[in-house]
């Protein structure tokens, strides 16, 4: 019984892990290596299958299976002027530093990043509060979770990070975005994740609960 609970706890774990490396390169720039999945129906229902809770990926699995070469160009366009450039800065910052509604405090996510051996590649530092890097960050944070020995280390720090530096500041950029003319692909994808956050989030508390009363 132990052994197939451990099983499922895992495939759980693998599950969230690849969600959250899906999450990170469907919102880091077209101009860096960003990967548009041409069978990215098949990658979601492989993540969908052994999530703990129940996500509709369906918009942005078609918005994604949508983009042509055509598009594409259109996409990258589009997240520049969205994400990265601007008069007087981005209209919506995807790092947390340039996000004026935001607390940031850099050493906060350095000390994460420190703590549990997350390392950045080096021409990545500049950008280490890139929603992208934070995202990826989690994706680390679940692999941990399962090599450790300290699950609970783990979980505690991923509900942590996710409520205080990615939960409102998503919800911040879903806000800003629909002041925008937006390509609906980032729309898609931004609401998704807002909605796998919330799930996941819940999902931990619960989890961690369970876990705190067995202790």
């Amino acid at each position: 019984m132990k052994d197939s609970l451990d099983i499922q706890l895992n495939s759980q774990l693998l599950a969230r892990s690849a969600a959250y490396a899906l999450f990170s390169n469907l919102v880091s720039s077209p101009h860096e290596g960003h990967i548009l999945f041409k069978d990215i129906q098949t990658v979601i229902l492989v993540i969908q299958k052994d999530l703990p809770f129940q996500i509709d990926f369906d918009s942005m699995t078609q918005e994604t299976k949508a983009i042509s070469k055509k598009e594409w160009q259109k996409l990258v366009r589009s997240y520049s002027g969205l994400f990265e450039v601007g008069n007087d800065g981005p209209p919506i910052p995807i790092r947390e530093s340039a996000h004026p509604s935001l607390t940031f405090k850099r050493e906060e996510v350095t000390r994460y990043y420190e703590y549990f051996g997350y390392e950045i590649n080096e021409n990545s530092q500049w950008e280490s509060d890139h929603l992208a890097i934070e995202l990826e960050f989690l994706h680390f944070l679940c692999q941990g979770e399962m090599t450790s020995g300290d699950a609970l280390s783990f979980q505690l720090a991923q509900k942590d990070f996710i409520e205080r530096h990615i939960n409102l500041w998503v919800s911040s950029i879903i806000y800003r975005l629909k002041k925008q003319i937006a390509h609906p692909y980032w729309s898609s994808i931004f609401a998704t994740l807002d909605d796998f956050l919330q799930l996941d989030l819940k999902w931990l508390n619960t989890n961690l609960d369970e876990v705190k009363e067995a202790i």
